[in-house]
């Protein structure tokens, strides 16, 4: 099963850098197996570190003595039935089925297709019933973690069996640890397919809320990125090159050194980050979807220091009709933001890759009427240069 954008878990460690307090609270919940079933969610957008903080967390409840549970979700998976509960379950099948009354044995071995389903009857209750038969017999000898990394990804079958479960373990020695990617700018971040609410709010189906805990991974700060980038790349940048790095980065420690790694490689760094190829085709996909207006008003947004409204209203008002609904079609899509009177890329990294799969002509055409339109001599001056020399936005 798939792993998120970075492939978290594998490259350990250096994901954590700068998370103490995040790790801290993942290792709580099983510090203690008593005081009934709990839940914590650990959310952010791709490459953030879920995957690596959610592994630490499985290790952590194995070497305190849990029995752990654990599966990744993933989008080809979504619709195969019990993928996710035959990743859970396998492992302790040999031991836990023999325990189980023959309806529920019956029933959880075609689930697990170990059995024909000839003259067996597997539905949701059947199947729920057997997955709770099988975490009440593990949770007998010894606390029981179940670890789902990528939780929105997980079939439909298997979170209604553990939902069916976890309603009716309140008081057991249960812990369910979840990753979940939030929705992103940057491709990646994938919609829910199972949860379509709060991942919050859906877990509370099976385990009271107030039980529910969630960990917002948030921004890597500039010396912990600059500290990966040292460690990872043995590349120290320029104090102005690395500020620029967080800045369009937006502290995702995975973009971070996608970017260093092609740092890392050229003589001489201007004033504008390269763009990875991995980056560059993910959002290439997600361009080619974006209705022309909406991506219009990306391009425009992405171009200039200071986004106005009036000023990107001034730009398009003679290839748009409607440049109002153009505005709202890009937020809608989640492709640029509105704050303070500015409307900016959603992600500073889909800007700069937005702005490198425009037509060279048509990126200088759009900087030479952007420097008919803004007032600051120096920005003016700037979108001169670009559309002069053909070189990359500042």
């Amino acid at each position: 099963m798939s792993t998120e954008a970075s492939g978290g878990a594998q490259n350990g460690q250096w994901e954590i850098a700068g998370r103490d307090g995040e790790l801290a609270e993942v290792r709580r919940l099983t510090a203690d197996p008593g005081g009934g079933a709990r839940a914590l969610v650990i959310e952010g957008e791709a490459g953030i570190g879920k995957s690596a903080l959610w592994s630490a967390g499985v290790t952590s409840a194995r070497d305190a003595g849990w029995t752990v549970l654990s599966a990744r979700g993933s989008e080809a998976e979504t619709r195969l039935s019990f993928a996710g509960l035959a990743d859970l379950l396998e492992p302790v099948a040999d031991d836990v089925l023999p325990q189980l009354p023959e309806p529920l044995r019956a029933a959880m071995e075609v689930a697990l297709i170990r059995r024909s389903p000839d003259r067996v009857t597997i539905g949701p209750r059947e199947i729920g019933a057997a997955t709770l038969a099988m975490l009440r017999e593990l949770c007998a000898s010894q606390p029981v973690v179940v670890a789902v990394d990528d939780l929105p990804w997980l079939d439909r079958a298997t979170v209604d069996a553990l939902w069916f479960a976890a309603r009716r373990m309140p008081d057991a020695a249960l812990r369910l640890l979840f990753a979940c990617r939030t929705p992103s700018a940057v491709p990646g971040g994938a919609a829910d397919p199972v949860l379509q609410a709060d991942p919050q709010e859906a877990i509370g189906h099976g385990i009271p809320l107030d039980a529910v805990q969630t960990v917002r991974l948030g921004p890597l700060g500039t010396a912990v990125i600059e500290s990966l980038l040292v460690d990872r790349l043995q590349l120290r940048l320029p104090a102005r090159v690395l500020d620029l790095l967080v800045d369009k980065t937006a502290g995702n420690p995975f973009w971070s050194l996608e970017i260093g790694a092609v740092l890392a490689r050229v003589t001489a760094i201007g004033d504008r980050l390269p763009v990875p190829r991995s980056l560059s085709l993910l959002v290439a996909q997600r361009l080619d979807r974006l209705p022309s207006p909406a991506r219009q008003v990306l391009h425009v947004a992405s171009a200039l220091s200071r986004p106005s409204i009036s000023v990107i209203c001034a730009a398009l008002e003679e290839s748009l009709d409607d440049v109002g609904t153009a505005i709202d079609l890009a937020v809608d899509q989640g492709v640029v933001t509105t704050a303070d009177g500015l409307l900016r890329p959603a992600h500073p990294l889909l800007g700069s890759a937005a702005l490198d799969r425009m037509p060279p002509v048509g990126r200088a055409a759009m900087h030479r009427r952007l420097a008919g339109i803004v007032t600051d001599p120096e920005e003016k001056a700037a979108h001169l240069l670009v559309a002069a020399s053909g070189e990359p936005d500042a």
